[in-house]
Parts: C-alpha cells; structure tokens; sequence
C-alpha cells in the first residue's frame, strides 16, 4: 500500500473519495471477521504449480502432504494434473500447515486455504487466511525485518486495521488485493523472526475511532509533513490533519531523504498525457502556468493548471489540485516545485517523500523506534484522537482467595478479563498436582472457581479464556498457584494427634484475647478458644492421615 506506486485515473480517484466518506459509518467485530480473503493478483497465470505441506482437503477430499498439482488454463477451462476441473480449492485443517505456489521462477508460501478461480484468460487464486498470518505477510515487504520492532508493530496495527476495514466491503471473490493498491502480502517466511514477533505481540490490537475501525492508510515517507484528508479527498477526518513530522524530515534524516525525486516531462510528453486524460488527441499543450502554481501548509500542490490549446485556437485549461497533482503524472507525491527550461522546452518537478501524506509514514516509523518511541507513541502521532482497542479477550488477572492454606478448606480462583467482542467471554479451569491434571471445569460464562484441596502440596490452577465469538481453542491463559498443608498437623508428621494440640497449646494462647499471635483457623469450634475440641472436629472433618 505504499501509494507512491499508485497511477489512478480520474474515474477511480473519484470512486475512491466517495468510498472515503464512509469511513466513519464502518464496525467490525474481530473475531466474526478474524479470516480475510487475498487475491493473489500478482500470482495471477494461466500455468502454476501447488505443493501441500500439512493437513488439507483438495476439493472435500483429503490430501497428501507433500504432493504437488500442475494447475493450468487450457482452452479457456481449468485443469488439475491434466484433468478439466470446475473449481479447485486446498482447505487447510490446522493452523501450521501451508501451501507452495509457484508461478514462472516465483515461489511463495501461504498459511490457511486457496481457491483458484478462471477468469477467462488466467488463474486468480485467492487465498483465505487467518487476519494474523496475514499481517505477518504483509510487515515483512511494506517494511522490513531489519526494523526495529516498536516499527514492525506500529506497521502490524496499521496493516491489521486496514485489512479489517476491507473484509466483506465488496461483492468480489476477495477482500483485498496482495499489491500495492491495497497492501504488499507475500505469504509467510519462517525467518521473519522479529515480524513473527511484532505481530505475536500486539495480536488482536487494532485502530478506532469512536468505537468504528478507521482505514488505516500509510507511506513510504511524507516528506516531513502529514497532509489534511480534505487536502487529499475534500473530506476531514479527525486522525487524518496536517502536521510536522520532525522524524521524517528529508533535511535531517538520509532515509528520509532517499525519497526525494526529481522528474523531467518534455512538452510532448505532457501533451501526451493530456490527450489521454481529455480522451481526446485534439488539444495541444501550450504551458503549465507557474505563476498561479500554489500550496497547502504542507508544501503539496494544491493548484497547477495546465493550459492547452483547442483545434479552433482557443485556449483552455487543466486544473490539478488535491492527490490528483500526484495521480495525474504518476508521481511519487504532490509534494514538489516546477521548473521551466526553455533551452529543452521541458519541466522540472523536483519533490519529497512517496505517498498521498496520511497516517503512518513508515521511514517516520522507523526513526522514532530508533529515538525509543514505542509503537502505541507512535501510532498516536500518525492517527491522533484514536484508541487501540484489543479484539482478542485477555486475562488481566488471576487471584486466589487462598495462597497457603489447609487441605480441606475452599480455595477460590478470580479471573478478571478484558477485551474481544464485547459479546460476552468463556472460562475454563484446569487443577494440576504434582504435574498431573487432577480436575477440569470446562468453559461457562463463570469467572469464579472453587476448588477443595484433600491432600497436602503444591497445586496449580490454570484459567483458559477466549471470546464467546472465538473459533479457537483459547484467546488467553494464566495461571496461578497455592500451597496445601495439613489442618492442624503441626509438626508435619502426617497425623492430626495429641502431638499436635500440645504444640498447638505452646504455639497459640488458649483463649483469642490472651493470644497476640491468634490463628482463627486453629479455632474449628468458631469459640474463640483453641483446645481438644478443635482437635477432635479436625479428625472428624479430615482424615487423620493426610
């Protein structure tokens, strides 16, 4: 999605501001949108070849792992291994298994499933991915492993934003796109290790504002300025304003200043293009105008007319303003100045940064997580007056009413969640002891779990959450642990006998008001004194051997 690459005609620049004053009016719950469909548009032939790794069903039909499909487009109809098929589709049936395709000298790997569609005069496959897996194929080419990881994280929540925002939004077979007019999504690659990393970290995380997902756009470099969405699409929106970003100034930073760029048109050329955007060959170019050129705060275009000639001699005039200053001459930004030679009867643009100016500036990223800025700082610079809102449900504690206590007495686990749907959230428990599973409660919507240690030792109590909307196994767990000892086993012998109540008479007062080290649990009877009576409804209520 690094718009510099981006050469919209007048029609589409025009779809899309009208697509951006929705922007508002969209909401997403995360985990009934958790999965998003990837035209693999770069991938798009008429001959491919698949190989499957792991557990998939090729059309219903289980798979061998590691076999390998010749996939082409003969006489208008789809074949498999030679065989004519009305539709081909690679179901995946766990989360680590994946498939190669290969088109030409291209390979790539993807997680989650593919279907190949013929459009005609070429194969589209479209692959169907868990959100998460597709984050981690598009961070690792919208930038780079090399990046610190506050970076990769700011660009996972940008990307993963963005990727929600665009699921279910159109009546085609895919959400989105793998190029650069949506987003770069190249599949998955084991040695991204810190990409790995950044999106494991903020998994779920994703950008709002008032409660709606915004789309969330990004650069290469702005140039040292964000631009205003109504500069760009005669829109405002709040998390799209112009300011200066002093982390992607081209005078101090070199990164920064890779992206400047300088472009010479000849006079036909411009004429050229002209005649192309008028669909007419009958104009002729006769000058830009500089004298009437002007700018936004930012230093982009916001006014250059060319002016041409009609075939009656009359003179009109192409006005550039907004993104189309950029668009119009596939340009890498709006951001420049124009220069007249007249010895070569040619025009000089020379001109910052890569991109329409709004949101992250990735070059900008990359600098303030090597200043220390982490990515939520980040992240609230590029896109101010947002929240970061997590999808995926969370424990945010785990306490026990009870961490040493006596076998026999209730022992309670409190876990306080957060985040998810808002749907509601699914609690399940597991007890261990000596490293076996001794007890589980499976999910309900309890919060609260209540267990009864009946012999001494260490135990664990483990708390599994997930959303009510999740389709895995849990979204979150912690865990927590309490000590068992024997009620009024003193000397730790094992045995509640006279032993004990003597230690018992020596340790603690007799009566509550004497004591001034008193143990209420000592006193069964609830009668303030501690003596045989005690002793005797211990043995009564617990085993006499623990």
């Amino acid at each position: 999605m690094k718009k510099k690459h981006f050469a919209f005609i007048m029609v589409l620049l025009f779809v899309l501001v009208n697509l951006k004053t929705n922007a508002l009016a969209y909401t997403s719950t995360y985990y009934k949108n958790q999965i998003i469909k990837v035209s693999l548009a770069t991938m798009g032939s008429s001959a491919m070849t698949i190989t499957i790794n792991g557990n998939y069903l090729l059309n219903g039909e289980a798979a061998q792992s590691g076999t390998s499909y010749a996939i082409n487009l003969v006489s208008g109809q789809v074949t498999l291994n030679g065989n004519i098929n009305t539709s081909i589709s690679f179901t995946s049936l766990n989360k680590d298994s994946y498939v190669s395709l290969q088109v030409g000298n291209t390979l790539r790997n993807y997680r989650g499933s593919m279907n190949f569609i013929n459009k005609s005069t070429y194969i589209m496959p479209v692959n169907t991915v868990n959100i998460e897996d597709y984050v981690k194929g598009v961070i690792g080419y919208e930038m780079s492993e090399s990046y610190p990881v506050e970076a990769l994280k700011s660009q996972a929540l940008a990307s993963r934003t963005y990727g929600m925002y665009k699921i279910g939004r159109t009546t085609t077979e895919y959400d989105v796109q793998d190029n650069t007019t949506y987003q770069v999504y190249k599949g998955f690659d084991k040695s991204f290790v810190k990409i790995e990393q950044a999106v494991n970290e903020t998994k779920g995380e994703f950008i709002n504002y008032n409660g709606s997902l915004i789309e969330a756009l990004f650069s290469a470099s702005h140039g040292g300025y964000l631009e205003d969405a109504k500069n760009v699409w005669g829109n405002a929106f709040p998390y799209y304003v112009s300011k200066i970003d002093t982390y992607d100034d081209y005078s101090k930073f070199s990164n920064s200043k890779y992206y400047d760029w300088t472009r010479t048109l000849t006079a036909q050329q411009i004429s050229d293009r002209l005649n192309y955007g008028l669909s007419t060959p009958k104009y002729n170019f006769v000058k830009i105008n500089l004298d009437t050129i002007a700018t936004y705060v930012s230093g982009r275009i916001s006014n250059l007319e060319i002016v041409y000639s009609n075939t009656d001699g009359s003179q009109g005039t192409k006005v550039l303003s907004a993104d189309s200053a950029r668009t119009y001459f596939s340009f890498p930004s709006s951001m420049y100045t124009v220069a007249y030679n007249k010895d070569t009867n040619s025009y000089i643009f020379s001109g910052h940064g890569a991109g329409h100016g709004l949101g992250l500036s990735q070059i900008g990223a990359l600098n303030r997580a090597q200043y220390n800025q982490g990515y939520k700082d980040i992240l609230a610079f590029y896109y101010p007056n947002t929240t970061i809102t997590n999808g995926i449900s969370s424990i945010n504690t785990i306490s026990l009413s009870e961490n040493d206590t006596f076998a026999g007495n209730n022992v309670q686990t409190n876990t306080v969640a957060a985040g998810g749907s808002g749907t509601g959230y699914l609690y399940k428990y597991q007890v261990e002891k000596d490293g076996q599973v001794i007890e589980t409660k499976d999910y309900s919507s309890d919060a609260v779990f209540s267990y009864i240690p009946d012999k001494v030792g260490t135990y664990t109590v483990t708390a599994f959450l997930k959303d009510s909307l999740s389709k895995d196994d849990y979204d979150d767990k912690k865990a927590a642990s309490f000590k068992a000892t024997g009620f009024a086993d003193i000397n730790l012998d094992n045995t509640v006998d006279i032993f004990d109540l003597v230690l018992i008479s020596k340790n603690f007062d007799k009566t509550k008001a004497a004591s001034p080290n008193w143990n209420p649990k000592m006193d069964l009877e609830k009668d303030d004194v501690v003596d045989i009576k005690d002793l005797a409804k211990a043995a009564s209520k617990y085993n006499i051997k623990y």
